[in-house]
């Protein structure tokens, strides 16, 4: 049976690799501004604008950056819940473009099927789930689809219970499994009515692995935010964990004893660090969290690039600053050229993991100077302070 989300597939389906399935549900059929609007059910959540935005971006990663020489990227399926659909395409596909069914109960039910047939031939495969929409935490954290609501009788029957589908993943055959939440947790009214409840589909029902010889699976688990709070979107890009996310893939996640590959431990450090200043910038507050914490490599960045945040001792300085340069053994990989009408109190940039010559300099006449220092630039981020002196350059 042909798999409608099915994206890409890879030259060598049948050997170990990658197989990876995301989900981004913007569009809610029976939630506020949906197109079968139920107010009643709804209790005051509409439409979002990043999910769909956030599962592109990640599945453009996924197709042109990804990189596991043990479990090559196999498969990619995708679904997109969007007031628009548009057809989805990647730089290097000579396929035609499709637009991807959208995250209903069914769409989703048919997916996974495709996606575990394909992983289970074999346990080394890694296994990647994506998830980015509404969600709550109840006694069982559950996920909107789309069609959430659609029954009268059981408005839950279209969401998926996670804890029932870790506990199902966690008995199947492929043997790494990631699964990255994009989701509120919260405790609104939907969750606290479901107090005491067991509810939504689990999507896999577990298996007795006993007498065949396989180990339960590797998983690790990674939330946009802690238990009982909430996760956070933009209205032109997409959320806050998402470009956390690719940013900690591209590198920021690298871990020295994995030869510079991201690891699920890498990742949990780096989506801290990156979730939580992102939030910062926004007031906003962001902390993502990590379940089922098991260990295991993801995906080696073609280089390593890493944050750099500087600023300076005497904040006062800033005010008198002409320009400031990271130099590395390669040349300039970062410069700033202060502009007034756009103060800062920090300088944040990307360079590549090494050394680099720090120096600020001051505009003529300035009561400061800086002799330039040597930061080490590391992964998830480095945060250095420039020591700034008095008086003005000889």
């Amino acid at each position: 049976m042909t798999d409608a989300a099915l994206v890409f597939e890879g030259p060598a389906p049948d050997g170990p690799g990658t197989h990876v399935l995301l989900i981004g549900v913007s569009a809610y059929d029976h939630l506020m501004g949906g197109t079968d609007e139920k107010p009643d059910l709804a209790n005051d959540m509409g439409q979002l604008a990043s999910p769909a935005k956030s599962a592109r971006a990640l599945a453009e990663w996924f197709l042109t950056e990804f990189e596991n020489a043990d479990t090559p990227l196999q498969s990619l399926s995708l679904l997109i819940s969007d007031p628009s659909p548009t057809p989805f395409s990647f730089p290097g596909n000579l396929s035609k473009p499709k637009v991807p069914p959208t995250a209903t109960i069914g769409s989703v039910t048919a997916a996974i099927d495709g996606w575990l047939g394909r992983s289970a031939k074999s346990p080394d495969n890694m296994v990647v789930f994506f998830f980015a929409g509404h969600g709550v935490s109840s006694s069982d954290p559950l996920l909107f689809l789309q069609d959430f609501g659609a029954r009268s009788f059981d408005k839950y029957a279209t969401s998926v219970n996670l804890e029932d589908f870790l506990g199902g993943m966690r008995t199947m055959v492929p043997g790494k499994q990631l699964f990255l939440i994009d989701a509120c947790r919260t405790t609104e009214k939907t969750s606290v009515e479901l107090a005491g409840e067991h509810r939504g589909v689990g999507l896999v029902s577990a298996v007795d692995p006993t007498g065949t010889g396989r180990k339960l699976a590797l998983q690790s688990v990674h939330h946009a935010s802690t238990e009982f709070a909430v996760a956070y979107g933009t209205t032109d890009g997409v959320s806050l964990f998402t470009e956390a996310l690719l940013r900690a893939l591209r590198g920021g996640g690298a871990q020295p004893h994995l030869q510079w590959h991201v690891g699920t431990s890498g990742l949990e450090q780096a989506l801290g660090a990156y979730v939580s200043r992102a939030a910062q910038k926004h007031s906003v507050i962001q902390v993502p969290e990590r379940s089922r914490g098991q260990f295991f490599k993801i995906s080696k960045p073609a280089k390593v690039d890493v944050p750099l945040h500087i600023s300076l001792d005497r904040a006062e300085a800033w005010g008198h600053l002409d320009n400031m340069k990271a130099r590395c053994a390669t040349g300039i990989s970062a410069s700033l050229t202060h502009d007034p009408a756009n103060p800062i109190e920090e300088w944040s940039c990307v360079v590549p993991l090494r050394e680099h010559m720090v120096a600020a300099a001051f505009k003529q006449g300035a009561a400061y100077n800086h002799a330039a220092e040597v930061v080490m630039v590391a992964p998830p981020e480095t945060v250095y302070t420039l020591t700034i002196q008095a008086g003005a350059v000889p």
